[in-house]
C-alpha cells in the first residue's frame, strides 16, 4: 500500500473523507489524502491551484496549476496534490497524483503520479511523471530527490537528472532530506517492516541502513538539525507510535501515543517539528475512543468530519498534552509560526462566502488570522508548507471557479 493511502475507505462515512460536492458534481468527495471522483464529473471539471500568503496572511499570488483529478488516478492511489515545499527561489515543489490538463509541455494520463516545480509567480516550469509516490526530498541547494518503484534520482532545479540509480527497494516508501550530504529514504515492505536507509546526496549510493521495525509507516518522515530521523509507525494493535532515531541509525526512544478502543478508527495527518525539535502530530478521530496518554477523546455528536487533534512532545518523546484541534494538517516555520489548514468543504451557500483554506496559529493553537479565497464554488487544500519568510504556501483543487482578490481561476 503506497503512503497517504488509507486502508478501509470503503467504510467511512462520506463526511468523514472531507467534502460532498455540490450542484454539478454532488457525486465527487475529497478525501484527505487525495480526490476521488464519481462516474458523472469529467476530469476537468476539478482543477488545481496554487496560492501563497505572507506572514499577515495576505495573498501574495494566486493560480490555476495543470493537475486534475479523475476516479481512474484516484484507484492508482495518491490523487490530488500530497506534498509542496519551497525552494529558495521562492519556487514551489509539487508532487502527487492525478493528471494534467492537455496544454502543458508534458501530459500524464489517468493513474499517473506527478513531481513538478512551479515559479514564484505559479507558473509550470516543468514535471515529470516517473509514478513519483507521492514525496520528495528539497535539499538546500534546490535540487530534488525523488523515488519511485523503478529508480531513485536527484534532480537539478530545471528538472535534468544528476545521477539515479535502481530503487533500494520495490516497495513504497518516504524520503527526508538529512541536510546537504544526507538523504533518508524509508521503504516498507508487504510484511510492514519499516527500514530506513541513508543515502549519499552526491552520488545516491547507500550510506548505511538501520535496523528495521515491524510496524507500519504513517505520515512524512522529519529530520532534525541534527540529523535525528522521526517516524510515526503503526503496530498490528493500531497502537500509534512516534520512534526517534539518531544520525548513526539507532533507535533513540519509541513513544506508543494513541490506542483504540473496539471499533475506534484514527488517521494521522502529519508530524512536524518546531524550532527547538520537539514533535507535534496531528490527526483526525473517525470513531470510536481513542485513548492517548493524558485524555480519552471520542468524536463530537454531529461533526460528520470527526475530530481532528494535535499532540506535542518534548526531546526525550514524553507527551506534553493532547488537545482537540480545529485544523487538519501542519507546518511549522523555522520562526516557530504554526499553520494548519481547514477541514474540508460541504454543501450550502455558506462556504461558497467563507472559503478559508488556512489558519496561523500562536504556539498554545489559538488562531491569529486565517486566509483563503474570496469565494469559490467548491475549494478543497490538501497540502501546504510554511516558507523562511513567515508565509505560507497552499495547494489543492476546485470545482467551477474560484476567486483570490482580483484573480479569478476559471
Amino acid at each position: 500500500m503506497k503512503w497517504g493511502l488509507r486502508e478501509g475507505n470503503e467504510s467511512r462515512r462520506d463526511g468523514d473523507s472531507g467534502w460532498r460536492a455540490a450542484a454539478g458534481c454532488r457525486r465527487a468527495v475529497l478525501a484527505l489524502a487525495g480526490l476521488a471522483l464519481a462516474a458523472g464529473c469529467r476530469a476537468p471539471d476539478v482543477k488545481g491551484f496554487i496560492a501563497h500568503f505572507d506572514s499577515d496572511g495576505k495573498l501574495t499570488m494566486a493560480a490555476q496549476a495543470g493537475w486534475f483529478g479523475n476516479e481512474a488516478s484516484s484507484l492508482y492511489g495518491s490523487p490530488g496534490p500530497l506534498v509542496v515545499a519551497a525552494d529558495s527561489t521562492g519556487s514551489l515543489v509539487v508532487s502527487g497524483g492525478g493528471g494534467f490538463t492537455a496544454d502543458v509541455p508534458t501530459h500524464l494520463g489517468e493513474g499517473k503520479t506527478f513531481l513538478a516545480r512551479f515559479s514564484p509567480a505559479g507558473q509550470l516550469v516543468w514535471v515529470r511523471h516517473t509514478g513519483f509516490q507521492g514525496g520528495f526530498a528539497l535539499l538546500p541547494d534546490d535540487t530534488i530527490v525523488g523515488v519511485d518503484d523503478v529508480e531513485m534520482l536527484r534532480l537539478r532545479p530545471d528538472g535534468t537528472p544528476i545521477w539515479t540509480r535502481s530503487s533500494p527497494s520495490l516497495f513504497s516508501g518516504r524520503l527526508a532530506a538529512a541536510g546537504p550530504e544526507r538523504i533518508v529514504f524509508v521503504s516498507s515492505t508487504p510484511s510492514e517492516f519499516i527500514c530506513p536507509e541513508w543515502i549519499e546526496t552526491a552520488s545516491g549510493k547507500s550510506a548505511m541502513t538501520g535496523s528495521c521495525d515491524m510496524m507500519h509507516p504513517e505520515g512524512e518522515p522529519q529530520v532534525d538539525a541534527a540529523g535525528s530521523l522521526f517516524l510515526l509507525e503503526r503496530d498490528a494493535a493500531q497502537t500509534r507510535h512516534l520512534v526517534k532515531r539518531a544520525s548513526s541509525g539507532e533507535k533513540v526512544w519509541s513513544t506508543p501515543f494513541a490506542s483504540l478502543e473496539a471499533n475506534a478508527t484514527l488517521e494521522l495527518e502529519s508530524l512536524a517539528l518546531d524550532p527547538a525539535g520537539r514533535p507535534i502530530v496531528t490527526g483526525n478521530i473517525l470513531s470510536g475512543a481513542i485513548r492517548f496518554p493524558d485524555v480519552t477523546l471520542t468524536p463530537t455528536a454531529g461533526d460528520f468530519q470527526g475530530d481532528h487533534f494535535v499532540v506535542r512532545f518534548d526531546l526525550d518523546g514524553k507527551v506534553l498534552g493532547t488537545t482537540r484541534w480545529p485544523g487538519r494538517l501542519l507546518s511549522v516555520a523555522p520562526s516557530g509560526a504554526l499553520f494548519s489548514l481547514s477541514r474540508g468543504y460541504g454543501d450550502g451557500a455558506d462556504y461558497r462566502t467563507t472559503p478559508t483554506l488556512v489558519t496561523r496559529r500562536g504556539a498554545d493553537g489559538q488562531p491569529l488570522w486565517t486566509a483563503g479565497a474570496d469565494e469559490a464554488d467548491l475549494i478543497y487544500a490538501s497540502a501546504l508548507r510554511a516558507d523562511a519568510g513567515g508565509g505560507v504556501s497552499v495547494v489543492g483543487v476546485y470545482h467551477g471557479t474560484a476567486r483570490f482578490g482580483a484573480v479569478t481561476l476559471p
